[in-house]
């Protein structure tokens, strides 16, 4: 790249790696499913937060629909493209983080669209206040439950892990 006079910072893009990733990814999954007897399916879905890049995004819709994989939206931005990228009999559109009314608006209507949006529920509060707008739209199959576990990692992540993690209901809260 220097021997060609390109400028540093450089984006590289290579053909194809998405799509051989999310192949191995999901022929792995159907392999285990198979040679383990489990009765149900994989669906994976892409967190939009990792990489909003549009060619990444765009990418990993057109190669997921082949195998139902979809993505994953924690604001009203990422749920729009998530929107604006799946085709409603494609993956699934899981709604995580903060769900205003806006945002659960939003996805209700989808719902209704045919999109196949599911709700990750992980405090009282946005579980009723999400309740309440699905009785507005006469919706009730959208719900998944979020919970956190008392296991302690190592690592990077280790002190937002166990009773004090930042991410889902504790035990003491998913318990009561």
């Amino acid at each position: 790249m220097q021997q060609r006079g390109l400028q540093m910072p450089a984006l590289l893009r290579l053909d194809n790696l998405l799509e051989a990733q999310m192949a191995l990814l999901n022929d792995t999954f159907a392999k285990a499913i198979q040679n383990l007897g489990y009765q149900s399916e994989y669906h994976g879905v892409f967190p939009i937060k990792v990489n909003q890049q549009c060619a990444v995004i765009e990418e990993i819709a057109r190669v997921g629909a082949r195998y139902g994989h979809g993505l994953e939206a924690g604001s009203k931005a990422e749920l729009l493209i998530a929107l604006a990228y799946l085709d409603p009999d494609s993956g699934y559109i899981v709604c995580n983080g903060y769900k205003d009314e806006e945002f659960v608006d939003l996805a209700l209507q989808a719902l209704r669209l045919g999109f196949k949006c599911f709700f990750v529920l992980e405090t009282r509060p946005s579980c009723r206040s999400s309740s309440r707008r699905a009785a507005v739209w006469a919706c009730v199959r959208c719900w998944a439950c979020g919970s956190s576990f008392a296991s302690k990692v190592e690592g990077h992540w280790n002190e937002s892990s166990g009773d004090r993690s930042i991410f889902g209901l504790t035990t003491r809260r998913s318990s009561s």
